[in-house]
């Protein structure tokens, strides 16, 4: 029996060989860089996004405190004319009692 061993012949490295290896080297660094740049426009924009939600929600929340103030002021100013009122009802109520009383008294 014998054994029949191939051998290889070495790979014969041309000009053509090594510019195509530095080509195809040269396509990844760019492709690493527009994908650095990707990231980097990526990461700006998710920041940009989430301070404009930051933003919405404070405007939403003192657009919410400024209705309740003026709600507030609103009930408090009703309550201020209801008590002016009770209070100008009381004293005309108050003055018809005295004066029936003086008549009742006097007369």
């Amino acid at each position: 029996m014998s054994r029949h061993v191939t051998t290889t012949r070495p790979v014969r490295v041309t000009s053509e060989v090594v510019e195509k290896n530095i080509r195809q080297a040269r396509d990844l660094d760019v492709q690493r860089i527009q994908l650095a740049a990707f990231g980097k426009d990526t990461a700006n924009l998710l920041n940009a996004a989430s301070a404009q939600t930051r933003i919405e929600q404070q405007r939403r929340l003192t657009s919410q405190l400024q209705s309740k103030n003026e709600s507030i002021a609103e009930e408090s100013m009703n309550k201020a004319a209801y008590e002016r009122k009770y209070h100008q009802l009381a004293a005309q109520q108050n003055q018809a009692i005295a004066s029936e009383l003086e008549k009742k008294l006097c007369g």
